[in-house]
């Protein structure tokens, strides 16, 4: 019997490269960075990620995320 391993999922993170263990959605890559408080666009693969999908939004290999952090200003 072999073990299995999680995949590992390389992608393109704020322009770095980076691997995380799969499978990976949305919420499950946030979960493992260390974000500021408050809330963060996703942009995947160019494309907004709306919070309501990050849950069931996949990422896979070679996807390019960008995390934008929201600042309030006055």
């Amino acid at each position: 019997m072999t073990a299995q391993t999680e995949p590992v999922i390389s992608l393109i993170l704020n322009g770095e490269s980076r691997s995380f263990p799969g499978p990976l959605t949305v919420e499950r890559l946030l979960a493992q960075l260390p974000l500021p408080a408050g809330r963060v666009a996703v942009l995947v693969n160019g494309e907004v990620a709306p919070a309501a999908e990050h849950a069931a939004r996949p990422v896979t290999e070679g996807d390019v995320i960008d995390l934008i952090s929201m600042v309030g200003g006055g």
